[in-house]
């Protein structure tokens, strides 16, 4: 962002209308993988209650209140970390765009 800020409108950067669709387009791909891979994570773990469970075991006693709940907090929880990573081996979201 910082050389499309500081070429904007300059023969070498890019005119408002470039800069709009890139946006659109950037928006779009970050959404719709994000969005596959809750869809896909969800399913498997409805599919599998035994893991569902047990990763609300996780959360649940790892967490009093949900203000506790944040991007620092929930790098320790080591079985939710090992859902997604599996999620994310059998139902990669680029695979489905």
């Amino acid at each position: 962002m910082t050389y499309i800020q500081n070429n904007f409108g300059t023969p070498n950067g890019m005119s408002i209308g470039e800069l709009q669709e890139t946006c659109v387009a950037i928006t779009l791909a970050g959404s719709e993988t994000t969005a596959t891979s809750l869809c896909g994570t969800v399913y498997y773990l409805l599919k599998n209650p035994g893991t569902l469970e047990k990763l609300a075991k996780e959360i649940r006693t790892a967490f009093s209140t949900e203000d506790e709940i944040n991007i620092e907090n929930t790098h320790k929880l080591i079985y939710e970390h090992a859902v997604i990573e599996e999620s994310l081996r059998i139902f990669p979201p680029g695979r489905w765009l």
